[in-house]
């Protein structure tokens, strides 16, 4: 699955002096929490975190008897929150759970602000990146900020 965020610069080596021109502007960092579509059938909801009952941006299956799968930010302590088994450790969901999930519907997060886009959980980075709703940031500035 691809990391959702903003594509970074290419490393600055020792020595080196990039200055990126005024004109290089780039979305600010895409927020982590969607607004999810309504989902049309029964599979979506079974897709869902079983702590928060949202739908997981960083989902993890716990190791324990159940294999529950939460998002990344539900996840605390040595037991389950749901069958309060411990667990030893967790890992990312199979490829397919992670297509399933990719194909969810999202608001932009920008929806509030006026933005009509909708789309697939797995397209938010494009839609993002060209957003006209999104706040842009100046590269030279994010540069000096050590931000790149």
């Amino acid at each position: 699955m691809p990391q959702l965020g903003v594509p970074t610069a290419p490393a600055v080596l020792p020595g080196d002096t990039p200055v990126p021109l005024a004109a290089e502007w780039r979305p600010v960092p895409l927020p982590q929490d969607f607004e999810y579509v309504p989902p049309d059938d029964v599979l979506d909801k079974d897709l869902q975190c079983s702590v928060c009952l949202g739908w997981p941006v960083d989902p993890v299956i716990l190791g324990c008897p159940g294999g529950h799968m939460l998002c990344r930010r539900c996840v605390s302590g040595p037991l389950c929150p749901l069958d309060r088994q411990p667990y030893a450790r967790f890992s990312a969901p199979q490829r397919p759970i992670l297509t399933l999930l990719n194909r969810l519907r999202v608001f932009c997060p920008k929806a509030a602000e006026g933005c009509p886009w909708t789309g697939p959980r797995g397209n938010v980075l494009d839609h993002w990146a060209k957003c006209s709703f999104a706040e842009q940031e100046c590269a030279q500035s994010a540069f000096q900020s050590g931000r790149v």
